[in-house]
């Protein structure tokens, strides 16, 4: 099955968003005092916590009938250097992944790319967080702004802009689950 060919993203319901994002906001407000740079990001750590604390996100998981693998917060401050996220493609061998907006996700547009087989073929896809593409190679398929928790289809390429006078910091939260999602893709 090629992945990249199935549909990029598909929208969950998600009842409890409204909690899930209070719970995550308190946890990460209690763990910044603590956190240097991005060492809490898809940490075993990481996991725990947001397990432990957030009843809502568990009650949700539970819902659904999913297992968490890990746990990852993407935390933009806004400084010039964490803004925006330039075309990329994330690692090999996840396939899916379930992007919760917690805080200011409405704020960045998701812009959703095409690349050329012959061009995929070039890039690297494993042992690394992500692999960085030439947006001369990439062609804008669709945009989103992410406000409702989501299935990613991790092999889309895709970056992440702000929108003028957006607000910070914006927080994602970003479920690996231990099965693939891909019947929502297709």
């Amino acid at each position: 099955m090629q992945i990249h060919k199935l549909k990029p993203y598909h929208i969950l319901d998600c009842e409890h968003l409204n909690s899930i994002q209070s719970e995550c906001i308190f946890i990460i407000q209690n763990k910044l005092s603590t956190w240097q740079g991005d060492t809490w990001i898809d940490s075993t750590d990481c996991t725990i916590q947001f397990y432990k604390q957030c009843s809502s996100l568990r009650e949700w998981l539970a819902q659904n009938n999913w297992k968490v693998k890990t746990t990852a917060i993407t935390y933009i401050d806004g400084t010039e250097k964490r803004r925006n996220i330039p075309p990329h493609i994330d690692q090999l061998p996840i396939l899916t992944r379930v992007n919760i907006p917690i805080l200011n996700c409405d704020q960045a547009i998701v812009s959703l790319f095409s690349i050329s087989d012959e061009y995929r073929k070039t890039l690297d896809l494993k042992d690394q967080e992500s692999c960085s593409l030439d947006i001369n190679q990439c062609t804008k398929i669709n945009e989103y702004f992410l406000k409702q928790p989501i299935v990613f289809n991790t092999q889309v390429p895709h970056s992440v802009d702000p929108i003028p006078d957006a607000q910070y910091p914006r927080i994602m939260l970003t479920l690996t689950l231990f099965d693939e999602l891909l019947d929502y893709l297709k």
